[in-house]
């Protein structure tokens, strides 16, 4: 879970999130962690955080239903333009999948806060989705939601810098040492049936099969008689390869400590440069056309009049 829901209203904590919304654009960061200009959440970061929440009762032993229900009624309220029940499937079938792995586990941390101390008042402040035992391996782990097709590679774990970040920081707080992070990506989608064609066969377009199970795949050709049938052979080593479509872990074992302290080392500066800089500078990111404070931004760059700029603010408040 993002770390600015809990933290985005006190300047003198310092996210992974805000240290690298600063290295992207320093505008954005002067608006959303200095300014604190308020913005609406996205319907694409509701859903991830009640699935947050419903998967951190679940493994607390409680009942997590209420954040499901809280989606459903978002839905109903046009709040989300998405189904109410979505979230609710996409949770059980995420805990029938991993069921295995869920009972070999053992939690150390879900949802855990850490603060450490930075300069002056300055805390660096982290929120750690689960941290958990494995076969004698401790194991950081992030949940990461999305409603499009899963996209993290081997690369993305391996340079991720909010899981590296973390580790000095979990071990010092748990007492252990950690051999790997792990992204542990999940998408709010409902599986869809195989597709049949004119002719009455399973289709062997790629696009069309994006929320279809390699299981599923087989059961229909099986149903129609189609299991040896070699025109599927390629699709199904497709469908093998590519994995469950909603759901994806990559794990990562940290052999040695060098990408670690070196991200650490990265971070830091990152820290000392906000602390040095009065203002954000006059550079303008690649990432505008996307970002929420893209209007007073142009704005500011026009030298505006102080009743134009609350006209924007407030806008932005008001969404």
């Amino acid at each position: 879970m993002s770390e600015e829901i809990k933290h985005e209203k006190d300047v003198k904590r310092f996210s992974f999130s805000r240290l690298k919304t600063f290295q992207n654009c320093s505008r954005k960061h002067h608006y959303q962690y200095v300014e604190q200009i308020e913005t609406d959440e996205t319907e694409s970061t509701i859903p991830g955080k009640l699935f947050h929440k419903a998967l951190e009762l679940y493994l607390n032993g409680e009942d997590p239903t209420p954040p499901l229900n809280e989606f459903d009624q978002l839905c109903r309220q046009g709040k989300l333009q998405l189904d109410p029940g979505l979230l609710s499937d996409v949770f059980q079938s995420y805990i029938t999948y991993y069921k295995d792995d869920l009972i070999k586990e053992k939690t150390l941390m879900i949802e855990g806060n850490i603060e450490e101390k930075l300069e002056d008042e300055d805390y660096l402040v982290m929120v750690v989705d689960h941290v958990f035992e494995e076969n004698n391996m401790n194991v950081i782990r992030d949940h990461k939601t999305t409603l499009k097709p899963l996209k993290y590679t081997w690369d993305d774990v391996t340079n991720n810098q909010q899981l590296l970040l973390y580790v000095p920081y979990v071990e010092d707080k748990l007492g252990i040492k950690v051999n790997a992070v792990e992204i542990d990506e999940i998408r709010i989608a409902r599986l869809e049936a195989v597709p049949i064609n004119l002719n009455g066969k399973p289709t062997v377009d790629k696009k069309k099969l994006e929320l279809v199970t390699k299981e599923s795949y087989l059961a229909k050709l099986d149903e129609l008689g189609l299991s040896d049938a070699s025109e599927y052979k390629y699709i199904i080593e497709f469908l093998e390869k590519r994995g469950h479509p909603l759901f994806h872990r990559i794990r990562v074992q940290l052999l040695d400590g060098k990408s670690v302290r070196a991200n650490l080392e990265d971070m830091w500066n990152t820290y000392k440069t906000i602390k040095a800089q009065p203002g954000p500078s006059r550079n303008r990111s690649i990432l505008c056309n996307y970002c929420p404070f893209k209007d007073i931004c142009n704005l500011d760059m026009a030298n505006p009049s102080e009743s134009d700029r609350k006209m924007i603010i407030d806008n932005l408040k008001s969404k």
